[in-house]
């Protein structure tokens, strides 16, 4: 399969509400199931994979407010966000707009509803997974991609991935001296 476009997917949400989770389940491994495979990320994790037509680089930002001012850079750089929240836990949910405030006004977001096997009568539809039994993961990811379109002139990945790097190197002041000879 040819990879058409490298694309940068904030998760965003408050903690504990199945960010990991997810991301560990759609690169298809197991969670592990004695403690619902509650994986705390302490400031951010990066991971990447291909997913069908795209190279989707993943930011797993943790849901603690006292590193998010930190990520402002990991919210500038993202193509789309899948923003989550616990259905057994209003305050997540309720929290669902300050998370779409960190976000640029023009990026596209889906809203995602974990842990619906907790419920005693669970309402399936098309905004709710769980990571537990492995249900609906594909879908949000799905979604989002339908709302990110992949330019016909789009850069190769390699060219992508060096406006990435040059940007993020640009935020760093120690390591911004040693690559200034870059422009672009």
């Amino acid at each position: 399969m040819h990879i058409k476009v490298m694309t940068n997917i904030v998760l965003l949400g408050d903690p504990r509400v199945g960010k990991t989770s997810w991301l560990t389940r759609i690169q298809g491994k197991n969670i592990d199931g004695k403690n619902h495979g509650y994986i705390t990320t302490i400031g951010l994790s990066v991971e990447s994979m291909r997913y069908k037509d795209r190279y989707v680089i993943f930011h797993d930002i943790g849901g603690y407010e006292r590193f998010n001012s930190i990520f402002v850079d990991h919210y500038q750089l993202a193509d789309g966000a899948l923003i989550f929240y616990d259905v057994k836990n209003q305050r997540s949910k309720d929290r669902i707009e300050y998370w779409k405030n960190k976000l640029q006004e023009d990026i596209p977001y889906i809203i995602v509803a974990n842990k619906i096997d907790l419920l005693d009568d669970p309402t399936q539809t098309i905004d709710h997974i769980s990571c537990y039994t492995n249900y609906n993961i594909e879908q949000p990811l799905d979604d989002l991609l339908l709302k990110i379109p992949v330019p016909d002139d789009a850069p190769t990945i390699l060219e992508q991935l060096l406006v990435y790097l040059y940007q993020f190197v640009q935020k760093l002041p120690l390591l911004s001296s040693l690559v200034g000879f870059l422009s672009f």
